[in-house]
């Protein structure tokens, strides 16, 4: 499933041009889903299947962002490095990184993130253009 929402790419643009990015950054953005039934922990309640999970904060090559209501999230970046990139995956009980090898000479990227419970992040799917 690719991600087009509107509201999130002004969003990464605007947020791009507050922080001193530039239109050339690459947009890295995605979604984070929760795979199997999975109680985050008393306070924060359970996530069904194929449900987004909110309020979490992802980042890597020194940017961050957090996840809204639908599990998207995205920032840009100046570059894309050939080495794998690793993400970090923290909130709304979740704790875990994983290593992500991107697609070079893109400018969009999305990653589809699945959480398979005890904090278990996967990869689904990587894509670029």
């Amino acid at each position: 499933m690719k991600i087009n929402n509107l509201s999130l790419i002004a969003t990464l643009l605007l947020l791009s041009s507050c922080s001193g990015g530039s239109s050339d950054d690459v947009i890295i953005q995605g979604r984070l889903i929760q795979v199997e039934d999975e109680n985050h922990g008393k306070s924060i309640g359970k996530h069904g299947s194929n449900e987004p999970i909110e309020d979490v904060t992802i980042c890597a090559l020194g940017e961050c962002s957090v996840t809204d209501s639908e599990g998207q999230w995205g920032f840009g970046v100046p570059a894309v490095p050939a080495a794998p990139v690793l993400f970090s995956v923290d909130g709304h009980g979740i704790t875990d990184q994983v290593a992500v090898t991107l697609p070079e000479g893109v400018r969009d990227i999305t990653i589809e993130m699945e959480n398979h419970g005890k904090s278990e992040i996967h990869i689904h799917e990587v894509m670029g253009q």
